[in-house]
């Protein structure tokens, strides 16, 4: 069964800018920006450079940020060198954001 990971990150400077890219490619990639509000019923948009997504293993949940982060380096043709990182499985979270998006009905 996919458990939730988070994974907050930093790269050196590159040019052009990777960040846009990377939130651009991250849902292909199984990572998103936005996290679920359970109780709100809202989209929250996560701090820059913060990614969810649901992984069978935390080795899987990294192979995936490798992945991303290769992809944008192809996409932007230049190497993106991530200076640091943290990457946890989490049960419960409480988050706010001056972001929300409420799902459409559809």
């Amino acid at each position: 069964m996919p458990k939730k990971y988070l994974v907050t990150y930093d790269v050196a400077e590159t040019r052009p800018d990777p960040h846009g890219k990377l939130l651009d490619l991250a849902d292909e990639h199984g990572w998103s920006s936005y996290i679920w509000g359970e109780t709100s019923g809202k989209w929250f948009h996560l701090p820059n450079t913060t990614l969810v997504g649901e992984f069978s293993t935390q080795s899987d949940a990294k192979r995936a940020f490798d992945a991303l982060v290769a992809a944008v380096s192809e996409e932007i043709n230049r190497p993106i060198k991530v200076t640091r990182f943290f990457l946890g499985r989490y049960t419960e979270s409480m988050f706010n954001s001056d972001l929300k998006v409420i799902p459409s009905k559809t």
